[in-house]
């Protein structure tokens, strides 16, 4: 997509999220398409910040649909964007202010996990593979976030990939189980790497209830 034609994209996706129409997976599959164009002709700075900003606002702006694929494909987006913007401040030359941006950033990303897994909770069993997929997610930005993650997220990732595991555990036949298992897994390592990593630069982490 050329330059002309992302400014005219944008500009639609704009005018879409100003009405009070609820994007389904399909919309939200279109919007996705138009800030990952903008984020490729973006300068590796602030301006990719702001654009990710734009992305979340967009896919969390009222109303929406808590339906399974709508749920699923936002989640793995909103994932992305808090991504860049990790990657984004930590990269950038340090400003008095840096803490506090981490701080904020970390604040919208309890937001929209909180939000996301609500859902998911709603949604899908303990077990399968889209609601570990948010809980995958939400600790890997855990871990992006290290220096600013709060004890009551991380209690909540580690007890839900308890339940999770325990049901793997107990159940005689479950869909997926490999996967889901591999999925634990990964929760399990990036609790324990995001203690780790706190606990380097001094942050407190009592409250850390992990091996």
């Amino acid at each position: 997509m050329d330059r002309r034609a992302v400014i005219k994209a944008v500009s639609v996706v704009r005018c879409a999220v100003a009405t009070d129409y609820a994007f389904g997976a399909e919309d939200l599959e279109l919007m996705d398409h138009v800030y990952a164009c903008i984020l490729n002709t973006s300068h590796y700075d602030e301006s990719v910040i702001e654009v990710c900003w734009e992305w979340i606002d967009a896919l969390e702006r009222q109303p929406r649909l808590k339906d399974a694929r709508v749920v699923s494909s936002s989640q793995l987006s909103i994932y992305y964007a808090y991504h860049m913007i990790s990657r984004v401040q930590e990269r950038m030359p340090r400003r008095a202010n840096h803490s506090q941006l981490r701080a904020d950033a970390w604040r919208r990303v309890k937001r929209s996990f909180d939000y996301l897994w609500s859902a998911a909770v709603q949604l899908w069993k303990p077990f399968e593979l889209d609601r570990l997929d948010i809980l995958c997610s939400w600790s890997y930005l855990a871990l992006q976030f290290s220096d600013t993650v709060d004890d009551d997220t991380m209690e909540l990732i580690e007890t839900a990939k308890c339940q999770a595991a325990h049901v793997l555990a107990t159940s005689i036949v479950v869909e997926n189980t490999h996967q889901a298992n591999q999925r634990i897994a990964t929760v399990e390592r990036n609790l324990k790497e995001t203690k780790a990593l706190a606990e380097k630069i001094g942050k407190k982490v009592s409250l850390f209830k992990f091996a």
